[in-house]
């Protein structure tokens, strides 16, 4: 990734996602159109597409038409949780249009000369962290598949917590390619759990009598717990009482030593 990235004022580990989902998804519908049974007029038609989006790429590298970048990496930028104004952040947006480009141009030599898209944009893969193979093409496992298939191979005791734990992870990150959770994310996800309210997970009602009780959101019983602390310890250091508790409890250790 470039550097550029590294100054946005944004999460970056979620842009450099988006960057390698882009990349990965052009490539794997390159290699699927390879595959695909041939049609001259559709053929026509693609080159043609690619080439007035590529005019338009251009375009909007020109004259620094940041918005034109949203557009290109919504589907991407959908999967990793970013919006259309972060998209339109000039540090993300021209590396959008810029990949874009890139990836353009390996579309169109596919397209002409038949040959693997693997080949011609393996560079482009491996500037994202991708392999220039096949495997490296398949969708990414997202956190809401790899909670359910760890449910299913747990015991029953362990697969309950592994789905607590899932509810405040989507809750924390949203539904994004497991792939994108870096080691500093998930201290960060630790330090969100460790300040949960403790009956947080009875707060949804479920019970042996109740199975079907009510959705509750992490993020939101955290800040109502938050605003509660604040408000009781506003309270204590208001109260003047417990100063001259403190007072008169140190004045009469002092006269004990006397």
């Amino acid at each position: 990734m470039t550097a550029k990235l590294t100054w946005a004022p944004v999460s970056e580990w979620r842009a450099k996602v988006m960057i390698r989902e882009m990349v990965r998804a052009s490539v794997a519908t390159m290699l699927a159109r390879l595959e695909a049974p041939f049609d001259a007029d559709e053929s026509r038609g693609y080159i043609a597409g690619c080439e007035q989006k590529r005019q338009t790429v251009d375009n909007a590298l020109r004259m620094r038409d940041w918005s034109v970048a949203a557009e290109l990496g919504a589907s991407a930028a959908s999967l990793v949780g970013l919006d259309d104004d972060t998209l339109a952040l000039p540090s993300i947006a021209h590396e959008i249009l810029i990949k874009t480009r890139s990836l353009l141009d390996v579309a169109l030599q596919v397209e002409d000369s038949c040959d693997d898209p693997l080949a011609l944009g393996g560079h482009l893969l491996e500037t994202v962290g991708l392999a220039p193979e096949r495997k490296s093409l398949l969708p990414p496992m997202t956190l809401t598949q790899a909670i359910e298939k760890a449910s299913e191979e747990a015991p029953s005791d362990v697969e309950t917590k592994i789905r607590a734990v899932g509810t405040l992870a989507l809750s924390f990150f949203g539904d994004v390619p497991v792939s994108m959770l870096s080691h500093d994310q998930c201290v960060n996800f630790l330090q969100f759990v460790w300040n949960m309210p403790k009956n947080w997970g009875q707060l949804h009602g479920k019970n042996r009598f109740e199975s079907i009780g009510k959705s509750c959101d992490p993020r939101q019983l955290k800040k109502e717990a938050d605003e509660s602390d604040k408000a009781i310890i506003a309270g204590i250091v208001a109260d003047t009482t417990v100063g001259c508790h403190r007072e008169l409890t140190q004045r009469r250790s002092e006269l004990s030593l006397r």
